[in-house]
């Protein structure tokens, strides 16, 4: 089956969202865009050096073919947004994707990662079950 992705399969929407809070984390791969990660930590914190408006995310589709038992995978860092009031603020920040899928009824795929911080560090991250959806 070949399903379309963004630019950086399986996750290509950069910006976290999270429950009940204004904090965002950015999920950064080298092939996504223009954005460019920090060097060196700002104040003691990785995070991006740009504001939310000048984050630039290439909208192309990549296609993978994948037969039964295939999986996609990739790796990403995490920083932290400079308009969190903390470095990476404690709370759930799920991310989440969308694969076209051919011909169907519902034609996407929803793609789910929860990153979970405690005491302003990386407590752990997880997927969840893909579910098909309309979008």
């Amino acid at each position: 089956m070949e399903l379309e992705f963004g630019p950086t399969p399986p996750f290509s929407s950069a910006l976290s969202d999270s429950s009940g809070s204004s904090d965002q984390l950015f999920l950064y791969h080298p092939e996504m865009g223009s954005n460019t990660p920090p060097s060196t930590p700002v104040d003691g914190c990785w995070q991006l050096e740009s504001t939310r408006e000048r984050i630039k995310i290439d909208s192309i589709a990549t296609p993978s073919n994948l037969g039964p038992g295939d999986a996609v995978s990739n790796k990403y860092d995490i920083y932290n947004m400079p308009e969190n009031g903390a470095c990476f603020p404690d709370g759930k920040y799920v991310f989440e994707s969308w694969a076209l899928l051919p011909q169907s009824d519902y034609p996407y795929l929803k793609l789910r990662l929860v990153v979970t911080i405690e005491r302003n560090k990386l407590e752990s991250i997880s997927t969840k079950e893909p579910v098909i959806e309309g979008r």
